[in-house]
């Protein structure tokens, strides 16, 4: 039997009760001789003093404000506090013994089984968990904490927080996860698929959370209790870490290079709760957020022996992840692949995954082949680029008057294929046409009655690729103002920042910031009214920047602070 470990002090190893014969240290393992053909009972005793993986917490001479220590696994930092097999491929059930000063709280994962006093000064917590986990979702904390229960969750709820913060504060920030659990259970239709949730707010984490399974731990930082109430960062992450419990903890991914199972979900249906909860433009601006990260690298997200780039395995997994499966949502619809995903989740629930898994369970229950877009933005390179114009051809003899759109493939080295939408602003409302593109130039025809208001290719984000649109500002401001797609409309408004600025685009971009839409949304045409830098751009940003929203006030401030005055723009 192997077992990872790095820098402890192993002073004894037993199988099945007995001194163990031949053991011995390796570089980063521990190798224990076991008779092969049946199940055995090892044991290590060992003392540590880790580098990494358990992080101690002193308020002595630093920044910190309660005694305690907390672990963090992932990725493999978990062999630096006790022997594991530390690798994202291997699942067992858990039991742990956490023996710790007197006064203190020790926390762990699965249901708490008990606490007693061992009569010398300190208290044994138990803590139990009979379904499967990998090792870097195993976690423990012990600390100067407060527990909380919270009764208004399906399952058994607890919040573990410092004593220096108050309740109010801890079930403000934790208790979205109430809500968020309901919410994914219907949604994913298997129930969150642990006994117990539990939530530790601990001091100074390595990052914002982590999902240990049943048991996440929460950086303190995200505490809410900023005078301006805003919780939409607490809330994405609450919903980012519990989404977890089920992509990562329940469908683990099988080895660090199939991690846009676990990320890419994760962010994805993170991102999924926040549109729910905030509305349809507040998720667009979130969606563009990550589509436009997701560009910045195009190394493979989850590599193959044949797409490897300087080595990696993966890449950009967490904003990429969360780009591509918007892609799968847009292509087969949202009602067909939420149903694909709920059949992913059943059939592969407490086992390995790998991203075959996932396009067979939504092909299978879809019907629709998707081998094209696994290839290309999936395992492949992420980097096809787009140009899109239109013209209007007059009718004349027998001919009707049509719309002419031509998508420009313009990507370096093998061309990229995908089915793509466009939609044509007419005055009683949108059409839309799918075509797929490929290598080359692709044209379609439309037939209409009268001119297009404006023109918008791949309006939902559909498509991952660098976009060059062609159109004019008039068309731009249509696309602005009455697009059916809220991504469509934020890509308009970032447009009109780089146009002249005419009276329409400004008048436009000011209708946008005094609406009621999100704040979030409106930012946007905040910062494009800054790039023109006009009197009366500087006019609608000063009234804004006192606007109640904080992130709409922050954008119009910061365009002010950067907008060119109308001399230098001319220059």
């Amino acid at each position: 039997v192997r077992l990872h470990q790095v820098g402890l002090d192993i002073t004894a190893v037993s199988v099945d009760g007995a001194p163990a014969e031949g053991w011995r240290l390796g570089d980063g393992h521990v190798d224990i001789p076991v008779a092969a053909g049946k199940g055995h009972e090892v044991a290590v005793t060992y003392r540590a003093t880790p580098e990494t993986g358990l992080h101690v917490r002193r308020p002595e001479g630093s920044a910190d404000r309660v005694l305690e220590a907390w672990t963090q696994g992932e990725e493999e930092d978990s062999r630096y506090w006790f022997p594991t097999w530390d690798n994202p491929n291997d699942r067992f059930t858990l039991s742990q013994q956490l023996t710790v000063p007197e006064g203190l709280v020790a926390v762990g994962n699965g249901v708490r089984e008990g606490q007693e006093p061992t009569g010398d000064g300190w208290t044994r917590w138990s803590y139990r968990l009979d379904h499967e986990v990998v090792s870097y979702l195993v976690m423990a904390a012990v600390g100067d904490y407060r527990l909380y229960d919270d009764d208004g969750a399906r399952v058994p709820m607890e919040y573990v927080a410092p004593t220096w913060m108050s309740e109010a504060t801890a079930r403000d920030t934790l208790g979205h996860a109430t809500a968020q659990l309901a919410w994914f259970d219907a949604l994913l239709g298997t129930p969150y698929p642990y006994p117990v949730y539990r939530q530790t707010l601990v001091g100074r984490f390595l990052y914002g959370a982590m999902e240990n399974t049943s048991s996440t731990t929460v950086g303190d930082h995200l505490a809410q209790d900023r005078d301006d109430g805003d919780s939409r960062a607490t809330e994405k992450v609450i919903a980012h870490e519990l989404a977890h419990q089920w992509f990562g903890d329940m469908l683990t991914c099988y080895g660090w290079r199939e991690l846009w199972l676990n990320e890419g979900f994760a962010t994805y249906y993170a991102w999924r709760w926040q549109e729910h909860a905030r509305g349809r433009d507040y998720g667009a601006v979130r969606h563009r957020h990550y589509y436009r990260a997701a560009l910045n690298d195009p190394a493979p997200m989850a590599a193959r022996a044949w797409s490897k780039r300087t080595g990696r395995d993966n890449n950009a997994v967490y904003v990429r992840g969360m780009a591509v499966l918007r892609m799968l949502e847009v292509h087969l619809g949202r009602p067909a692949f939420d149903a694909g995903i709920r059949h992913y989740v059943a059939e592969h629930a407490d086992r390995l995954v790998e991203t075959e898994d996932l396009r067979r369970a939504l092909e299978d229950t879809t019907g629709t082949h998707l081998g094209w877009l696994f290839d290309q933005w999936v395992t492949g390179e992420v980097t096809p680029r787009f140009t899109t114009r239109h013209r209007w051809v007059e009718a004349r003899d027998d001919t009707p008057g049509h719309l002419e759109v031509t998508i420009e493939q313009t990507t370096a080295g093998a061309a990229y294929t995908a089915p793509v939408r466009i939609e044509v602003g007419q005055a009683a409302g949108s059409v839309h046409r799918t075509t797929w593109v490929g290598e080359g130039t692709t044209t379609v025809q439309i037939d209409l009655a009268a001119p297009p208001r404006f023109v918008m290719v791949d309006p939902q984000g559909g498509v991952l690729a660098h976009w060059t649109r062609e159109q004019g500002a008039e068309g731009w401001v249509d696309a602005a103002l009455h697009s059916e797609h809220s991504f469509a409309r934020l890509e308009a408004l970032a447009a009109l920042g780089e146009r002249a600025p005419v009276p329409r685009v400004v008048e436009a971009l000011q209708e946008v910031v005094r609406s009621d839409a999100d704040g979030s949304f409106r930012a946007e045409a905040a910062r494009s009214l800054g790039k023109l830098g006009t009197e009366q751009a500087a006019g609608v940003l000063e009234a804004c920047a006192r606007d109640a929203d904080r992130v709409l006030a922050e954008a119009c401030l910061l365009a002010l602070g950067g907008a060119p005055t109308t001399s230098e723009r001319s220059r």
